[in-house]
């Protein structure tokens, strides 16, 4: 089981890893706003998981288990994010409400918000 923190840090070290290969610990640290010690502190417990490596003194990446956590997560939030605003008209605060929904939402739900507000090409491909 991943916790919603943790959840957080892969999605970020993915949105870092995008561009490139590999993930820092001060720039997870910076774009989480934590310090770097919580920043190792988590990777210790996401590399026991099987969910990153990380060799001592080495850059961070995510196991294909890590990033398919990841891209699960961020699609979450896009779905959720886009039924706030789209439907609920919810704009400013969508991202921020998204940002707690995205951890919690069943499948059986996002399903049918995106039945409900036609986001079939946001549906998640379980």
């Amino acid at each position: 089981m991943v916790s919603v923190r943790e959840e957080d840090y892969l999605k970020n070290i993915y949105e870092i890893t995008k561009t490139k290969k590999l993930a820092k610990t001060r720039e997870i640290a910076r774009k989480m706003r934590v310090s770097d010690a919580s920043v190792s502190e988590i990777i210790a417990k996401l590399k026991e998981k099987g969910l990153v490596i990380k060799e001592p003194y080495k850059e961070i990446r995510l196991t294909k288990k890590g990033e398919e956590i990841a891209k699960d997560t961020i699609k979450k939030h896009e779905t959720v994010e886009r039924f706030l605003s789209d439907v609920l008209k919810i704009k400013r605060d969508a991202h921020r409400e998204a940002e707690k929904l995205e951890h919690i939402i069943s499948k059986k739900s996002l399903e049918k918000m995106c039945v409900f507000s036609d986001l079939k090409n946001m549906l998640l491909k379980y």
